[in-house]
């Protein structure tokens, strides 16, 4: 059950991901530059990645602790995300 969650968790994070990436393109498209679109689609993902590489951070430094010292089924489920966390910043 505690591995569900964390899969759960990880595919609503790459879910989120997605669609603000295409949101991030949206928006340099409706500034109006005259830059190929392969420049467009580059500027959204580095945006992106950049966030997701410091949500991906700030989550296993808050569940670190956690998975250390909490009880079995803390540490059991914060393992686990803090695992699929570093598989999602990758």
């Amino acid at each position: 059950m505690i591995t569900i969650v964390a899969l759960l968790t990880t595919i609503g994070c790459s879910r989120n991901d997605d669609v603000v990436v295409r949101d991030r393109i949206r928006e340099h498209l409706r500034d109006g530059d005259d830059a190929p679109l392969a420049d467009f689609i580059g500027g959204g993902l580095n945006q992106v990645l950049a966030r997701g590489t410091y949500t991906s951070g700030t989550t296993m430094a808050a569940l670190m602790p956690r998975a250390i010292r909490g009880g079995l089924a803390v540490a059991a489920n914060a393992g686990s995300l803090v695992g699929l966390a570093g598989v999602a910043a990758v």
